[in-house]
């Protein structure tokens, strides 16, 4: 017997036009900027990407949040009114990243990845990079690079647009980005592009 979808939950699974997307920052348009950055504030750039991470969320990392030999790096997350934490899998370029800035730098444990101090004009009581200070780095960088402006959460919503894109199963993006449910992920990102009816068309069979 078929289980009947709830009306409001029903709602979030209509399938939407692609004009319907949130402004995003493409896998491309990353890239571009990804190559034009180095040190530090590649590693801003890579880490919003690929962990999909709020803002604030990125910047709050600390060194002890990483661990290099499981490869995965701990995200503070809301979900539902209240804060926890996920264990993000890093790829290898980023994992080499962090680990080879980290030798270079030699910090403590407990300091921020994004420390003070090693933005000298940039002035904060609270000892890292300030979500305002983050914005106006990736403002620059999109008028820059991509001669548009661009926000920090375009790489959250570039990144579920880019997986979902690529098959990948629409649970593991809302873990990824932290959803406290698979509906909130479908109800925003869940859309039918002309590369995905393209992809359909190999796996409908004609003889």
């Amino acid at each position: 017997m078929n289980s009947i979808i709830p009306f409001d939950m029903a709602k979030s699974l209509q399938v939407k036009n692609e004009n319907d997307l949130p402004p995003h920052v493409t896998f491309e348009q990353f890239q571009k900027v990804y190559n034009n950055l180095s040190g530090l504030d590649q590693i801003l750039w890579g880490l919003l990407w690929e962990t999909g991470g709020r803002i604030t969320a990125v910047l709050s990392l600390r060194w002890i949040d990483l661990d290099v030999n499981a490869k995965e790096i701990k995200l503070l997350v809301q979900k539902k009114k209240r804060h926890t934490t996920i264990r993000i899998p890093l790829s290898n370029a980023m994992l080499n990243d962090l680990r080879n800035y980290m030798i270079y730098i030699k910090p403590d444990a407990s300091d921020y990845i994004f420390k003070t101090d090693i933005y000298k004009r940039e002035k904060s009581k609270i000892g890292r990079l300030t979500r305002q200070g983050a914005h106006d780095k990736i403002r620059k960088w999109g008028e820059l690079n991509l001669t548009m402006r661009i926000h920090p959460h375009m790489m959250r919503h570039g990144l579920a647009i880019y997986l979902l894109s690529q098959g990948v199963p629409i649970p593991a993006i809302s873990r990824r980005l932290g959803h406290s449910n698979v509906f909130i992920t479908q109800k925003s990102y869940l859309v039918i592009t002309p590369e995905v009816d393209r992809q359909l068309t190999a796996h409908v069979p004609m003889r």
